[in-house]
């Protein structure tokens, strides 16, 4: 989930946005919700934390990352991210439902559901042409993402803080 702010926030570096950057110029491989068990992320000591190194790997993956650093990007550059955020959204939506499904994700369900929602709304808006209401969208995923982040930290998975 790491990944996703990083890449989002992607000139800063074609951050890694699943688990924070990789530079990987392959295409996603995408994966089902179900192929992401516990078991999927070798050396994981708990569910989530292993669903989130699994699609962290897969986020850091998308290309081409926007040429626009959404923080800062003006309607020339929503184009650009509005596509980045659909391929993204696709598998964060996957991880979502996967770890809906891990026992020990409880305490990231409804910080990452927030997370899913802001990101969607940046989309949308990125397909629009007010650069400023993309502004006002992508603030809020950057505030649900550090929530996000925190509710992981204190949940000791160290996968899903990233």
């Amino acid at each position: 989930m790491r990944s996703i702010v990083l890449k989002l926030a992607l000139p800063v570096f074609v951050v890694g946005l699943a688990a924070c950057g990789s530079s990987n110029n392959t295409t996603t491989n995408t994966r089902t919700a179900a192929a992401a068990t516990p078991s999927a992320a070798a050396g994981s000591t708990n569910g989530a934390d292993a669903i989130c190194a699994t699609y962290n790997t897969q986020i850091n993956a998308v290309r081409p990352t926007p040429a626009a650093d959404p923080s800062t990007a003006d309607a020339a550059g929503l184009p650009g991210i509005a596509t980045w955020i659909d391929q993204v959204l696709i598998m964060a939506m996957q991880e979502q439902q996967a770890l809906g499904a891990a026992p020990d994700a409880g305490s990231l369900n409804g910080p990452f559901a927030n997370v899913i929602t802001t990101f969607h709304q940046a989309g949308i808006a990125a397909k629009g042409t007010d650069a400023a209401a993309f502004q006002t969208a992508w603030a809020s995923f950057i505030a649900a993402q550090k929530t996000f982040f925190t509710a992981a930290t204190a949940g000791n998975f160290p996968n899903c803080a990233k």
